[in-house]
């Protein structure tokens, strides 16, 4: 008799994020991360930028009730909020 065909077990993939924790600038909600707004001297990273950039994109889609078709006005719209900011920060 032969032994049953050993199959790999694989872990359930990880749960989602949590949903992002909001900062508002601007009157819109931006997310800044934490290191950020202790240390005002730091200096922003693509990766900040990019993050803020598609959360803020993100708030706008919502703002709007997620109808498709948008999805590169929000982000070019918040691409330009968020730089703007930047500079000014």
């Amino acid at each position: 008799m032969s032994k049953p065909a050993m199959r790999a077990i694989h872990p359930p993939p990880p749960p989602p994020p949590p949903p992002p924790s909001p900062l508002m600038l601007a009157g819109h909600h931006t997310h800044m991360p934490d290191e950020a707004r202790m240390d005002p001297d730091r200096a922003w990273d693509h990766e900040d930028r990019l993050d803020m950039i598609a959360e803020n994109a993100y708030y706008r889609a919502e703002r709007r009730g997620f109808l498709p078709g948008h999805e590169m006005e929000d982000w070019l719209a918040a691409e330009r909020e968020v730089d703007s900011l930047l500079a000014a920060d």
